[in-house]
């Protein structure tokens, strides 16, 4: 367990310099949060014609600059906290900590969770803090653009909240829906719900029965994904501030929770159901997919940290084993076979392979027949087949399978490609050339065949230095 022991007063050396005599305020996070009715009135009044610098200038806490303090409960794993780069010595140059105000107990959840941003944290003690950890923290109240966050001056460690007889609802979510964070303004658009702003920015929350929208993968980088518990009326997009959601920190040093790169987290795919819980953010104006906000960057986003805050309840139709011709195709059909696995509480309402040649640009479907069945991993695994009609001489085949359940979720196999050839291979250009025109596989990779080549020899194989 990370503990510290004493209470450490840290002077901050960045340009903000506690005076002698400052005025410390006893305030709740709650009065930290909160909003002058007449700004909430105008943010309202505003609406899509806001930009961001008015919603900045509108959104100000009235303790902004003051000194502040207040107890509470560490709500995120400090060492989970991975949205800085590295700084000169090889470690994140500040921490990411969310906290709950411990008055929530008595006085409710609504608005009394905050995010402390400490670039001190070996100083401060606050990377020593596990959750479930209760501090005193004194700290001043800033800004970064439209994103409010506490900047510590000093954390008294009280205890963790079991050995201080706390209950565990403390740290219980609030549930929510799309809805409560992100309003619809505009077709495919939305804007932070502001009745809410105050009570539910920096909250944690939770998110039952979502389906995801859009979701794009990146291995060694940073995924994203967007998710909707209203059908698409309302949507919210998933914020990385947590290295179990991002595959950018591999350089973070090992005593952190970066993930290992053979195991990067990799978002469900769209037309998934899940539930999800972490904490709200207003913070940055970048938006991933088409969906997006008016004015761009007004939306609520929601934060996961820990692997257990996303739950997969259902996904859409697994495609695997995508056959190719083992052959040169001909003058013929071509028969390719696919195994698709429905969500064990779906079903399959359509299998199709979608295909188009070099010659002939236009995407043609084909329906796919129910070959056979047998016992998958996840459920029932049934094996497809579909025929794709004879092509031209010479063109390439590039074709894919598209699959939809009774959710109305599709999937979409990768693109395979073959290539037609009545007499087979006879030149060395038929071996090399690729459905682009530029580098990748040959389209007869893995095909044993007889060749009718006449070539000249370029090289002598006895001095081949292979």
């Amino acid at each position: 367990m990370r503990r510290i022991a004493t209470t450490m007063v840290l002077l901050l050396g960045i340009g903000l310099l506690l005076p002698a005599r400052a005025q410390i305020k006893e305030v709740t996070v709650r009065e930290i949060n909160q909003i002058h009715p007449d700004s909430l009135a105008l943010l309202k009044q505003l609406g899509t014609n806001l930009d961001i610098a008015r919603i900045q200038s509108l959104i100000r806490s009235p303790l902004t600059g003051d000194t502040v303090r207040f107890t509470a409960v560490v709500m995120s794993d400090p060492l989970n906290s991975g949205l800085a780069s590295l700084n000169q010595d090889n470690v994140p140059s500040r921490l990411h900590v969310f906290v709950r105000d411990t008055s929530a107990l008595s006085q409710g959840k609504d608005g009394m969770t905050i995010q402390i941003v400490d670039g001190s944290y070996e100083t401060t003690g606050l990377k020593n803090l596990t959750r479930g950890d209760v501090a005193t923290f004194t700290a001043v109240v800033t800004y970064f653009g439209h994103t409010i966050q506490l900047t510590p001056i000093s954390i008294e460690f009280k205890g963790h909240y079991t050995t201080l007889g706390l209950p565990d609802s403390l740290l219980d979510p609030v549930v929510v829906t799309t809805a409560d964070l992100n309003l619809n303004v505009d077709v495919g658009k939305v804007q932070v719900n502001w009745d809410n702003f105050a009570r539910l920015n920096n909250q944690y929350v939770r998110i039952e029965n979502a389906t995801i929208l859009r979701s794009t993968l990146a291995d060694q980088g940073r995924p994203n994904w967007l998710f909707s518990s209203d059908n698409g009326q309302t949507f919210v997009q998933a914020d990385d501030i947590s290295l179990r959601f991002r595959n950018d920190r591999a350089g973070y040093p090992p005593e952190y929770n970066r993930r290992d790169p053979s195991d990067p987290f990799r978002p469900p795919p769209p037309g998934s159901l899940i539930n999800v819980q972490g904490f709200v953010v207003f913070r940055g104006t970048f938006e991933a997919f088409d969906l997006g906000a008016i004015p761009p960057g007004a939306m609520l986003k929601l934060a996961p940290f820990e692997d257990t805050d996303l739950e997969v309840l259902e996904t859409p139709p697994k495609i695997t084993d995508v056959s190719r011709p083992d052959f040169v195709p001909g003058n013929a059909p071509v028969t390719i076979t696919f195994d698709v696995t429905p969500d064990p509480n779906r079903q399959i309402t359509s299998v199709e392979l979608r295909y188009y040649t070099s010659s002939q640009p236009d995407t043609q479907v084909v329906q796919a027949a129910q070959a056979a069945s047998k016992a998958g991993g996840r459920g029932t695994l049934a094996l497809y087949q579909a025929q794709i009609p004879a092509a031209p001489d010479g063109d390439f085949v590039t074709y894919w399978i598209e699959a939809e359940d009774n959710m109305g979720a599709r999937s979409r196999s990768d693109d395979q490609y073959y290539r037609v050839l009545y007499n087979g291979i006879t030149q060395v250009a038929h071996i090399q050339e690729t459905a682009t025109g530029g580098p990748g596989d040959s389209p007869f990779v893995g095909v044993t065949t007889d060749m009718d080549l006449s070539v000249v020899v370029q090289s002598q194989p006895a001095v081949s230095g292979w």
